[in-house]
Formats: structure tokens, C-alpha cells, sequence
């Protein structure tokens, strides 16, 4: 649901979908029926999902992007 940090993680039909809070069942329903009947979209969305984790929020990236930070630091020193 478009709650908390969720959707600055999740990117609306790329790499998952985004409900609202007062959303029922109803709702959520034909969404997950429609990755059930089309597994080709399911991997999409999964890979898509894994491929931003890796990107931006995994260890790797962190470290990554800190190195950035201290190369600067330490070239202004």
C-alpha cells in the first residue's frame, strides 16, 4: 500500500503495483490473478525488481556509492 516508505521503493506497475491503504480485496484480486494467468509479466515485474535492489539498495550498492563519498572527501582534504 502507498504507506510509510513502500512507495519510494516500489515503482508502480515496474517493479510491483501500489494500492491504496482503503483498498479491498476487490481490488487487490484482479491484480494477482492477472500475474497468475501471465508468468511472463510476473518475471518481468520480479526481475525488475531485483535488478533496482541490486542497484539501489543492496549492500553492494551502499558500499558503492559511500566509496563515492570518500574519494571526494579525501580528494578535498
Amino acid at each position: 500500500t502507498r504507506t510509510g516508505g513502500v512507495a519510494d521503493l516500489v515503482i508502480d506497475g515496474e517493479t510491483g503495483y501500489l494500492f491504496e491503504l482503503e483498498d479491498s480485496g476487490k481490488t487487490y484480486a484482479p491484480k494477482i490473478h492477472s500475474l497468475v494467468d501471465n508468468p511472463l509479466e510476473y518475471k518481468r515485474i520480479s526481475d525488475a525488481a531485483r535488478k533496482r535492489y541490486e542497484n539501489h539498495h543492496s549492500r553492494a550498492s551502499w558500499l558503492r556509492e559511500f566509496g563515492k563519498i570518500i574519494e571526494k572527501l579525501d580528494g578535498s582534504i
